[in-house]
């Protein structure tokens, strides 16, 4: 078992970031198990998110910059940015 310790509290306000979430663990099925690919969908998600909360002004232009990071995380910045504690087997 593993925490994700990436995020913002305002990803809780934008409708869909669950349904991205899914869809960008699917992304990384492709060379990915299951597990290591939920794990990585989620922390993109959640970096995504600490970078849209430092770049908005409000909720409007977070939902802007959180496509945005999504869509311009690179895997460098995903391996520097992510936080994940193992807390159980």
């Amino acid at each position: 078992v593993v925490l994700v310790q990436n995020g913002s509290a305002a990803l809780s306000g934008i409708t869909g970031t669950g349904c991205m979430v899914g869809a960008l663990s699917a992304a990384f099925l492709a060379q990915r198990d299951p597990f290591v690919a939920a794990l990585l969908g989620t922390s993109v998600m959640g970096i995504a998110g600490e970078i849209a909360a430092k770049r908005s002004k409000g909720p409007g232009s977070f939902q802007m910059e959180l496509l945005d990071a999504v869509a311009g995380m690179t895997q460098e910045e995903l391996e520097a940015g992510i936080r994940i504690r193992e807390i159980g087997r």
